[in-house]
């Protein structure tokens, strides 16, 4: 009730700046502002704190007095959104976005309380017919040679080492034995130990390398022969006893192991515990399958939204969402090429270019968002919290976090508002490949 009185008393202007943009004047006579204040002063008697008196028995003026900025500050608070409550209702445009003009409202005594918001409203546009559209992909099947490379490729997942002969090449495993002319401490750590010198341990020529340049030197290395190579450290080194040292090692190869893929059907039926090789063949051709119609279906999906955005005329976007969304692929940018701090420099030169690039996609996406939305409302199409709260399951189980965590790292970073956005999207491009399908 408190609230409709207050609503009621909202004095509103509305002016259009741009097709995408209104700016709303409010105004709240001085004698509802006063009232306002009166009852939220009386709320706060009921759990103010105040010497002397015992909870809630604090007389109201002393409450006014000693509690002035709080009780303020949730009246600027409460008119502000009841305020855009009420033009929600009384507007014919729908609203997607606000921030106060001249920042925020400031009460003063004896005055009306006087503001004003501008508001990003969804733009208006014509659809075309989303629902004939016609689609060009081709879809892909199972062929026999997908069918060999998937079973060539679970044939080198499951290779095993097996020792041979031959000289070592990039990619195989060395055991040896090593030593080196580093000057251990007597009480040095076990891992600065094991770096500079080993009875037995395992090699392997590929990166990351376990002593700087052993690639390059063991590279050819035979069984049984001895090697000595110069390991530069790098000056920010793990171990800081090595950090910026040369380190002569003496290393003895005692075996060459290199990675061997199953050379038969039958060898990768065992390795992967199939009974048979007519289930392994089996087996691959159906997941294949399934992939394929998880891969069909999506660029039937996208040729969908490509054809539907292609064929709606451009319309204005709402400045301030387009400038957060321009910011937010920035980021996405940065973070795709940023890695060190020299592509930090680089990527401040070229900032120009990055800012065009992000603003381009962020146009983009947010012409596809509305465009979608559009028709979503138009069918009906809504996603339903049991959809929201799977496809978070689906995440806990990915990254190893419990769904409740999930739940509050994604409220809290505001990605489960995108997360919802995404899967209405996925809906009405799923609804669009439907109806394509059905002419």
């Amino acid at each position: 009730m408190q609230n409709q009185e207050i609503k009621a008393a909202i004095q509103s202007v509305c002016h259009e700046v741009s097709p995408s943009s209104r700016k709303v004047d409010y105004t709240i006579p001085v004698q509802a502002v006063e009232k306002e204040l009166e009852k939220i002063a009386k709320d706060f008697v009921s759990y103010a704190q105040v010497p002397g008196f015992r909870k809630g028995k604090a007389p109201v003026s002393l409450v006014k007095k000693r509690f002035k900025p709080q009780i303020e500050e949730e009246l600027l608070k409460n008119t502000f959104y009841i305020a855009i409550d009420k033009t929600r209702d009384e507007s014919s445009f729908e609203i997607v976005g606000f921030k106060p003009v001249n920042g925020n409202p400031v009460l003063e005594p004896g005055k009306d309380l006087v503001f004003t918001l501008e508001f990003d409203v969804v733009p208006d546009f014509k659809l075309p017919d989303y629902k004939n559209l016609k689609l060009d992909s081709q879809t892909e099947d199972v062929t026999e040679e997908k069918f060999k490379e998937r079973l060539d490729y679970f044939k080198n997942l499951y290779a095993v080492y097996k020792p041979l002969e031959e000289a070592a090449k990039q990619g195989d495993m060395l055991k040896v034995s090593y030593s080196s002319d580093f000057q251990l401490a007597p009480d040095a750590p076990a891992a600065l130990k094991n770096q500079v010198q080993s009875e037995e341990n395992w090699f392997w020529l590929n990166e990351p390398e376990q002593i700087p340049g052993i690639i390059a030197s063991m590279t050819g290395a035979e069984k049984g022969k001895e090697y000595t190579f110069d390991a530069v450290y790098p000056a920010d080194y793990r171990e800081a006893a090595l950090a910026g040292k040369t380190v002569k090692y003496t290393v003895k190869v005692l075996e060459v192991q290199r990675r061997v893929p199953a050379e038969t059907d039958a060898e990768l039926c065992e390795r992967m515990k199939v009974e048979n090789v007519e289930k392994l063949h089996a087996d691959i051709k159906e997941n294949l399958k399934k992939e394929l119609e998880i891969k069909n279906r999506e660029a039937l999906k996208k040729e969908c939204v490509d054809k539907l955005c292609a064929a709606v005329e451009q319309f204005p976007l709402p400045p301030s969402l387009l400038s957060e969304e321009t910011q937010r692929e920035l980021r996405n940018v940065a973070m795709r090429i940023v890695k060190s701090e020299a592509d930090a420099e680089e990527f401040k030169k070229n900032k120009e270019t990055h800012l065009e690039e992000a603003r381009k996609a962020a146009e983009a996406k947010s012409r596809q968002y509305f465009i979608m939305r559009k028709i979503a409302k138009l069918e009906k199409i809504a996603v339903s919290e049991s959809e929201v709260e799977q496809e978070m399951a689906n995440y806990s189980r990915y990254y190893g976090v419990k769904e409740k965590e999930m739940r509050k790292m994604m409220e809290q970073s505001g990605s489960l508002a995108d997360l919802e956005i995404e899967l209405l999207m996925n809906k009405v491009a799923e609804f669009l490949v439907l109806e394509a399908g059905n002419k």
